[in-house]
C-alpha cells in the first residue's frame, strides 16, 4: 500500500519501495522550494502527472526561479530533491548543518564586494584612460584609421562603462537580482573587453613606427583590460558572491 501526499511523496515511495527518513528530507525539500520561490519544482497539470515528473524529472535549479535565494540555500534544497535516497541529507540534523554552513558561507562572501566593486572601477578607469591614449595617437598619425580606430574604442568604452556601472548600481540597491543581471550581462562586458584590448592592439602597431613609449603603453593597457577581464574578475566575483560569473 502507497500512503502520502502524492505531490510530496519521494520516488521510492511513489514505487511501494521501503522508506526511511530521506522520504521525509525529500517532502520538506518540495516545501523549502515552494516556500522560495512560490511554485511546487514538479508542479503539472494533474496528480499522476506531478507524480510523473518527480520519477522522471529533475526539478529547474531554485536559482533560476528566484536569484534572489543564496546559492548556498539553494544547494540544500537540490540535495533534498534527490532521486536516489542515498544522495539526499539522512536526517534533519543533517540539513540544518548544511544550512547553517550555508549561512556562514553567505556571511563570508558578503565580506568582499568591495574588491569586487574596485575592479569595476578600475576597468573604467581603464576605459577612460584608453580613450585619452587612442586619442593622442589619433591626433599624432591622424589617418581615416585612426579616427575609425578612436571612435570604435570610445563607442565600446561607454557600453563597457555603463554596464558595468549598472551592476555596481545592481549590487548597491538591488542586491538580490544581481544573480540574474551577471548572467545576463557578462557575455556582453566580456565581448566589450576584448574589442577594447584588440582596439588597443592595433593602435599599438599604428603608432610603433613613431612613437616606441606611446606603443608600450597602448600594448600594457589592453593587455590589462584582456587580463582583468579573463583571469582577475572571475576570481574577484567568486570571492564576492561565493560562485564563478
Amino acid at each position: 500500500m502507497v500512503v502520502g501526499t502524492p505531490a510530496y511523496m519521494a520516488p521510492e515511495q511513489i514505487n511501494g519501495q521501503p522508506v526511511d527518513a530521506r522520504a521525509d528530507v525529500f517532502a520538506y525539500g518540495v516545501l523549502l522550494y515552494e516556500y522560495s520561490c512560490g511554485a511546487h519544482p514538479f508542479a503539472a497539470a494533474s496528480a499522476l502527472a506531478t507524480l510523473a515528473r518527480v520519477l522522471e524529472s529533475d526539478a529547474r535549479p531554485l536559482t533560476m526561479r528566484c536569484p534572489e535565494v543564496p546559492s548556498r540555500v539553494a544547494e540544500v534544497i537540490a540535495r533534498c530533491l534527490r532521486k536516489a535516497p542515498a544522495e539526499r541529507f539522512g536526517s534533519a540534523a543533517e540539513i540544518l548543518g548544511a544550512l547553517e554552513t550555508a549561512a556562514v558561507d553567505e556571511a563570508a562572501a558578503s565580506l568582499h564586494p568591495t574588491w569586487w566593486r574596485v575592479h569595476q572601477a578600475v576597468i573604467i578607469a581603464f576605459y577612460f584612460v584608453g580613450a585619452i591614449l587612442v586619442w593622442y595617437i589619433k591626433d599624432r598619425i591622424e589617418t581615416p584609421a585612426t579616427v575609425s580606430l578612436f571612435l570604435a574604442f570610445c563607442a565600446a568604452a561607454t557600453v563597457g562603462g555603463v554596464l558595468r556601472g549598472h551592476l555596481v548600481f545592481t549590487e548597491l540597491m538591488n542586491r538580490p537580482h544581481l544573480p540574474l543581471e551577471r548572467r545576463r550581462m557578462g557575455g556582453a562586458v566580456t565581448v566589450v573587453d576584448l574589442i577594447t584590448s584588440a582596439l588597443l592592439f592595433v593602435d599599438t602597431a599604428i603608432i610603433a613606427r613613431v612613437g616606441a613609449l606611446w606603443a608600450v603603453f597602448a600594448l600594457a593597457l589592453g593587455l590589462c583590460i584582456a587580463m582583468a577581464s579573463l583571469v582577475l574578475e572571475p576570481a574577484t566575483t567568486a570571492a564576492a558572491f561565493g560562485e564563478d560569473p
